[in-house]
């Protein structure tokens, strides 16, 4: 870590007061493994209230004395957005999780097909890549992230919360399917939607062909709104 980079840490159980020893072990670990020392600056946020620079006084391997410099403006949506969506391949679900976070999504429900019964989703792989890329990009909560479920299942949980827009992706020519469903969504019906939750749910435009997924993250990225944080 150079000494004019400044990296953000979530924490959790843990007073974020104005001048405290830090004992906290995972989290020194990272410090010595990004070299972190005494004189340099880190902001720690909890999700919930916090979102503070600090500068470090003393560091070892088992402790370090952290103190208060300022309070930032916490980052987070204006609205809450659900985004559900059929379980992609591997890591691709990782990418929904981290761009999805990284645009304001607040809660994610990965959905079985309705001939799946299990899945090899990792949940809390997923809760880590959802704290990364809320420490990389700003943010300043975490998003929830649930154990896959049919979508029946997250329609009946959902309905009396939020009413949820349904949207097609994939089919035979995916881009510009990809282009008419972002201009109608994100352009459209949901800017012009203040409700202040929304539920997203992106289904194929084809049946599976062979088990692949009719559609990819990226396809999924592009559906959802960008303007969360105005």
């Amino acid at each position: 870590m150079s000494s004019m980079e400044v990296q953000r840490f979530f924490v959790t159980g843990l007073k974020l007061g104005h001048d405290f020893w830090l004992h906290d072990k995972h989290l020194l670990d990272r410090w010595h493994d990004l070299g972190l020392a005494a004189g340099q600056q880190v902001v720690l946020f909890d999700g919930v209230e916090h979102d503070r620079l600090y500068k470090v006084a003393e560091i070892t391997r088992q402790e370090a004395h952290l103190l208060h410099v300022t309070d930032f403006e916490r980052k987070v949506p204006g609205r809450t957005v659900y985004l559900l969506w059929s379980l992609l391949e591997g890591e691709e679900n990782m990418e929904v999780l981290q761009k999805g976070t990284e645009l304001g999504v607040s809660h994610f429900l990965p959905l079985l097909r309705d001939n799946e019964s299990r899945t090899t989703f990792d949940r809390q792989h997923a809760l880590e890549i959802l704290i990364k890329a809320a420490e990389h990009s700003g943010r300043s909560d975490i998003p929830t992230i649930r154990e896959p479920m049919h979508a029946r299942t997250a329609q009946a949980q959902l309905t009396r919360k939020v009413q949820i827009t349904t949207i097609a992706a994939g089919g035979e020519s995916e881009e510009a399917a990809n282009n008419q469903d972002r201009e109608g969504v994100t352009e459209g019906d949901l800017r012009g939607d203040t409700s202040a939750a929304v539920a997203i749910m992106v289904v194929s435009r084809l049946p599976p062909e062979e088990g692949k997924r009719p559609y990819t993250a990226q396809a999924i990225i592009d559906l959802l709104p960008k303007n969360l944080y105005s």
